[in-house]
C-alpha cells in the first residue's frame, strides 16, 4: 500500500495485491498476476470525480474486490 503508484518497488515478488491512492479516481486492473488498486476518494468531491469507496473481501486466498459509489448532494 503507497499513496501514490510511483512510490511502489521494481520487485514485486510474492505480491498479489497493490492499493495505491493519489489521484483520486477509482481503479481496478490486473497487471500479470498482481491486481492493482485505487479506491478512490470518500471525501470532499475533487477534480469533478465520482465519489468512491473500495470493500475487498479475501477468503480462501482469493480477493474479491466491490467498487462503492456514494450519491452525493447536489447544491
Amino acid at each position: 500500500m503507497v499513496h501514490n503508484k510511483k512510490g511502489v518497488p521494481a520487485d514485486l515478488t510474492g505480491a498479489d495485491v497493490v492499493v495505491f491512492g493519489h489521484s483520486h479516481k477509482y481503479s481496478e486492473e490486473r497487471r500479470g498476476n498482481v491486481l492493482w488498486l485505487n479506491p478512490g476518494s470518500c471525501g470532499p468531491r475533487r477534480f469533478h470525480q465520482e465519489i468512491t469507496l473500495m470493500q475487498a473481501e479475501v477468503a480462501s486466498g482469493a480477493i474479491r474486490v466491490k467498487k462503492v459509489l456514494i450519491p452525493h448532494e447536489v447544491n
